[in-house]
């Protein structure tokens, strides 16, 4: 169905050399609380606070990622009150892997 626990670790086997990562999600909104949405790729991370329902978290590598690597995506605090007993978090839509090209 698409949601997501509030951690998520996975393994991207890169088909070009990327140089950044990008994840778009949705994450219903829950009234007295914000979400703190982190992306972490290869010891280096970054936090996004979404005031919106749909977020997109986009991580910068410091140099291209040829060999396999692992994602990581918190997400706090869980979903509450969705007549569901699963700790979930958010919906993961996409996960994007982008190159950046170097014009000579």
């Amino acid at each position: 169905d698409g949601w997501a626990a509030c951690h998520v670790r996975f393994t991207v086997r890169p088909l070009t050399p990327a140089t950044s990562i990008t994840i778009r999600g949705w994450r219903p909104a829950q009234p007295g609380s914000k979400p703190a949405i982190t992306l972490a790729v290869d010891g280096k991370s970054v936090t996004a606070a979404p005031d919106a329902e749909s977020f997109e978290v986009r991580l910068e590598t410091d140099q291209p990622l040829t060999l396999p690597f692992a994602i990581a995506v918190n997400c706090e605090p869980a979903l509450t009150g969705y007549n569901d007993d699963r700790e979930l978090a958010f919906v993961l839509i996409e996960v994007r892997t982008e190159t950046q090209t170097i014009d000579e």
